[in-house]
């Protein structure tokens, strides 16, 4: 996806480089210049990204005055497409166990459609509980361990830890 982005950049730099519109060899080494970079940068921050589980990221993401409404979103996302994927995993075995395969048909398709509806309908019923559990524990559009110097949650004498 990043080089369908970063490769036109590069032919249009290719192709109009060098002062005149047309391929010239410094548009060539400038547009390959700034595809090889652009892709280093993103393979690098895949990589430092899967190193993080998805707190630490948010919190870095927050660090970085990323809007909190991204890193909500960000956080929520990861942990409802795995829900989903679940969902998704558990009715596919179900159906292949009931003797389903998938054929060119419109009964084939009308399957496939009421089964994408109905984990459209799990997630938002998932969600729903979610944001009801977050409120009932006094979440008010902010997670305070991301705020820079809030204080560590204290824990009770006899509750768990060191």
């Amino acid at each position: 996806a990043v080089a369908a982005i970063l490769l036109p950049a590069a032919l249009a730099l290719w192709w109009s480089a060098g002062g005149g519109f047309g391929p010239t060899p410094v548009g060539a080494r400038l547009g390959a210049r700034v595809l090889l970079k652009g892709l280093a940068v993103v393979l690098w921050m895949t990589a430092w990204a899967g190193a993080l589980d998805v707190a630490t990221l948010g919190r870095v993401l927050a660090g970085w005055r990323v809007p909190a409404r991204w890193v909500l979103l960000l956080l929520g996302t990861v942990r409802f497409a795995e829900g989903l994927h679940l969902d998704y995993r558990r009715r596919a075995r179900a159906m292949r166990l009931r003797g389903f395969r998938a054929r060119a048909n419109p009964r084939t398709l009308r399957t496939l459609a009421e089964m994408a509806g109905l984990l459209l309908v799990l997630a938002f019923e998932r969600s729903e509980q979610a944001l009801r559990a977050m409120r009932l524990r006094g979440f008010d559009g902010r997670f305070r361990a991301f705020e820079t110097g809030a204080a560590a949650p204290r824990r009770a004498a006899g509750e768990g830890g060191a």
